[in-house]
Parts: C-alpha cells; structure tokens; sequence
C-alpha cells in the first residue's frame, strides 16, 4: 500500500489493500491522465462496508493492451486519491466509487444513480463483404471526376 504521508496521528485508520483498490489490475500496460477538471478536487469514495473516506483527486490511469479494456462490462480506470483522513494512504478507485464535491457542477440532493456499461460493443466489421471489395477504384474515381467536369 503507497502512501503520499505519514500518518498525522498514531490512532490514524489504516485501509486494507482491498478497501483501497476494490478490483485486481488487469495487466502491465496503463495509460496516464491527470483531467484537469478534476485536478485537486475533493471527493470522497465508498468503502465496501458503504462507509466513506474524504480524498482529493490526484490522477487516472486507464488499462490498455489487454483484452479486459477492450470489454465494456470489465473495463474499470483507477482513479488515484490521496486520502484526507490523517492515513496519509492512496487509493485507487473505479468511477462508479466516487462521490465528486464541486458545487458549481453538482446537485447533492439528486440520488446518485451509476450504472455498469452494457454488455453490447459495436463493430464496424461485421459484413462479409470485404470493404475493400466495394470501395472506388481508381478509375471510377476518373470516371465520377469527367462527369463532373463535363457537367460544368
């Protein structure tokens, strides 16, 4: 478990591994983001007892070359907090454990309603018919361009 400072006190809570970062990594491979909307800003995340720790927005890294990023359903970034409660401890949290605090974009009083993705991808590949096979050619390309001309 990382930690960004010491405990300010020695009773601080100490999270577990599995309150910290709720889902195993999924490979190596990540990419790194610091959204700069969300840049220091306070919020707070759930733990699985659905009690919840003040923190601050660090940044993101997102999981790339690996097929469970490539699946909908599976695919989770980590959040990466620095927690306000004296742990001084990190937490790297999915989207949908957050709770953001900016007043100027949110409305505390509306329920809080996350939803997992759906399980349907989309492909833009699903024809047997090689695109290739139906594209232009060079000549009807000369062709479209000589009507036009002779259009004129």
């Amino acid at each position: 478990m990382l930690r960004h400072e010491k405990p300010r006190e020695l009773d601080a809570p100490v999270h577990s591994l599995c309150e910290l970062q709720m889902w195993d990594n999924h490979g190596w491979e990540f990419s790194v983001t610091c959204y700069e909307y969300l840049r220091d800003m306070h919020c707070s995340f759930m733990k699985r007892d659905g009690s919840s720790v003040p923190a601050s927005y660090w940044f993101t890294l997102d999981h790339t070359d690996n097929g469970w990023s490539l699946y909908p359903p599976e695919h989770k970034c980590y959040h990466i907090l620095l927690l306000e409660d004296g742990s001084g401890q990190i937490a790297a949290q999915p989207n949908n454990r957050i709770r953001w605090k900016d007043d100027s974009f949110t409305n505390h009083k509306l329920p809080l309603n996350y939803r997992v993705m759906g399980e349907e991808t989309w492909h833009a590949e699903v024809s047997r018919v090689n695109a290739q096979d139906t594209a232009f050619t060079k000549e009807d390309m000369g062709k479209f361009i000589n009507n036009i001309v002779a259009a004129l």
